[in-house]
C-alpha cells in the first residue's frame, strides 16, 4: 500500500507524561557517502533527542573517511535504558535504516548489507525521487519511506548535501515535535552558518517532513 505525506509510525506508543513517543532501545543506522553530512545529521539527532529527554548516543563505524567513500553511522536512544545499550560495542537489532545515497547499492554495498540486522517490522528510509516501489520492496516486509532529499537540498541550498531534509523526514517518521526540532536545528546551524543559509536549510527541513511517500506491507 502506498501513502503520501504521513507518518508510518502510528504503531509506536506515546508517553503521556512528556508528550513524546516512547522509545525503548531504538537503534538507527545511516548509510551514506563521506561528504554528504550523515555524521553531522546523526550528531544533531543525538543532541536533539538528548534535549527531548532521551538517553542517546551517536557513533560512526568506518575506516579512513575519504570523500565519497561508504560511511555508516549509528544513533541509539531510549527513554530509559541500561548502560550496555548505549555501548557502541554492544550489538543490537536495527529499528530504522537511513539510505542517504542509493547509488551505493550495487557498487560498494548490496541490498542485503543495507537490510542487515533490520527488524522485519522496521523502517527503511531512502533518499530518492521515485514514488514507485524499488527492489527493496521485494526483499523487505517492513515499511519503506521515500523522500527526495537530494532534490530538496539542491533546490534550497544549491548543494548535494541531503542531511537536513533527511533529518526532517526522520522527525516526521519518529513523530518528534516538529517545532521543537526546527528550533533545535536552527540553533545548531547558527553555530556554523549565518542568516539566509540557516533559513534555507530550515525550508529543506520542513520539506523533508512533508514530501514523503510511504510503502506499507
Amino acid at each position: 500500500m502506498i501513502k503520501e505525506g504521513i507518518s508510518p509510525l502510528a504503531i509506536f506508543e506515546k508517553n503521556a507524561t512528556i508528550g513524546l513517543m516512547k522509545f525503548e532501545n531504538f537503534t538507527l543506522r545511516w548509510h551514506s557517502r563521506a561528504g554528504q553530512g550523515a555524521v553531522t545529521a546523526a550528531n544533531f539527532m543525538g543532541e536533539a533527542l538528548a534535549d527531548l529527554q532521551y538517553k542517546t548516543i551517536s557513533f560512526p563505524d568506518y575506516g579512513a573517511e575519504k570523500r565519497g567513500a561508504h560511511v555508516v553511522v549509528y544513533n541509539r536512544f531510549s527513554e530509559s535504558s541500561a548502560e550496555e545499550f548505549l555501548d557502541p560495542a554492544h550489538p543490537r537489532k536495527i529499528d530504522l535504516v537511513v539510505l542517504m545515497d542509493p547509488s551505493l547499492v550495487g557498487v560498494e554495498i548490496d541490498h542485503e548489507a543495507v537490510l542487515k540486522g533490520l527488524k522485519k517490522d522496521g523502517i527503511l528510509l531512502i533518499n530518492t525521487e521515485k514514488t514507485d516501489a524499488s527492489g527493496f520492496n521485494k526483499l523487505f516486509s517492513g515499511t519503506i519511506v521515500h523522500v527526495p532529499a537530494t532534490k530538496i537540498a539542491q533546490e534550497t541550498v544549491g548543494r548535494n548535501v541531503p542531511n537536513v531534509p533527511m533529518a526532517g523526514a526522520l522527525t516526521k517518521i519518529l513523530d518528534l515535535p516538529a517545532d521543537k526540532m526546527a528550533n533545535l536545528l536552527g540553533d545548531h546551524l547558527e553555530k556554523f552558518f549565518k542568516g539566509e543559509l540557516v533559513e534555507k536549510n530550515l525550508v529543506g527541513f520542513h520539506r523533508g517532513q512533508n514530501e514523503l511517500t510511504t510503502f506499507t506491507p
